[in-house]
């Protein structure tokens, strides 16, 4: 009950890039912050009030399975506008994701 109220809520939850797999070994992670809220400003991918789903892997950098996946982009969360920012998967290579 206390998210209904919450400025920013942090969710881990399960991957949706391995699908089915039982016991995640794997994480999901969501940062959902309200909108309009005085002294805050939400953090963004790229371009603030977009819709972005962003895979990064490819020449420049190097993932393993089941690779990472990015998402920013309004919602509703218990009837209040949000943003959200998700990050999906895992990245082995600490010093390549400075790159992102």
């Amino acid at each position: 009950p206390q998210r209904r109220y919450a400025d920013v809520i942090i969710e881990v939850l399960p991957t949706q890039l391995i699908p089915d797999k039982g016991e995640p070994e794997v994480l999901r992670v969501r940062l959902v912050m309200r909108e309009g809220v005085k002294h805050f400003s939400p953090v963004y991918l790229f371009d603030e009030g977009s819709t972005i789903s962003w895979t990064p892997c490819g020449r420049k950098l190097s993932c393993s399975y089941p690779g990472i996946q990015f998402f920013y982009g309004p919602d509703t969360y218990f009837s209040n506008e949000v943003s959200v920012l998700e990050m999906d998967g895992q990245f082995d290579r600490l010093d390549e994701l400075i790159y992102v």
